[in-house]
């Protein structure tokens, strides 16, 4: 019975296990799985956060660029973040920042915006270092990082950002059967 929720786990394996198994050896890891399951519908509601991971730039090469990342749900904007980083040619700035938390719903459609400029003390005379935007469902964003190509107005690649929902729930492990818990 504990290797149907193991090979395929769903709500109804997952109870019947609970109910039914006459050991119930693996009740704690079956439970965990129930919780992970219930804690990820479609409409469960979630306190996550957003984090800016790190850019990779391509040509760029210049100090004091002021990222700006908007986080929208649907008309209403729910984040928009500043962070100042410098840029070089080829590398990786890391560590750029994490949102306040907010509450969503693993289905709920998030659109997210970055966009980088270096402001000059004349307006316009700002360097455009790209923008890139980005609209799905907070399950499939929250899957690892989400890597988002920025272009300038010319539509030139000039960095790759790299961004992760912090807080949604980790899948847990189900391990092989065993007869007892030691």
């Amino acid at each position: 019975m504990y290797e149907q929720v193991r090979k395929r786990p769903n709500a109804v394996r997952i109870q019947k296990y609970l109910k039914n198994a006459p050991l119930k050896t693996m009740a704690k890891n079956v439970s965990a799985y129930k919780a992970y399951l219930d804690s990820t519908k479609p409409k469960a509601k979630l306190n996550i956060r957003l984090k800016l991971v790190e850019i990779h730039w391509k040509n760029v090469d210049d100090d004091d660029n002021t990222v700006s990342v908007d986080l929208k749900q649907g008309e209403k904007t729910r984040i928009s973040n500043t962070y100042k980083v410098n840029a070089k040619p080829n590398t990786v700035t890391k560590k750029i920042g994490i949102s306040h938390k907010f509450s969503a719903t693993p289905s709920m459609q998030l659109s997210i915006k970055v966009k980088v400029v270096n402001e000059s003390m004349m307006s316009m005379f700002n360097d455009d270092y790209g923008e890139g935007s980005v609209t799905m469902p907070v399950s499939k964003l929250a899957k690892g990082y989400y890597r988002m190509a920025l272009y300038n107005e010319k539509k030139v690649k000039t960095a790759t950002v790299y961004i992760q929902i912090i807080g949604y729930p980790t899948e847990p492990r189900l391990p092989k059967w065993r007869s007892s818990i030691k």
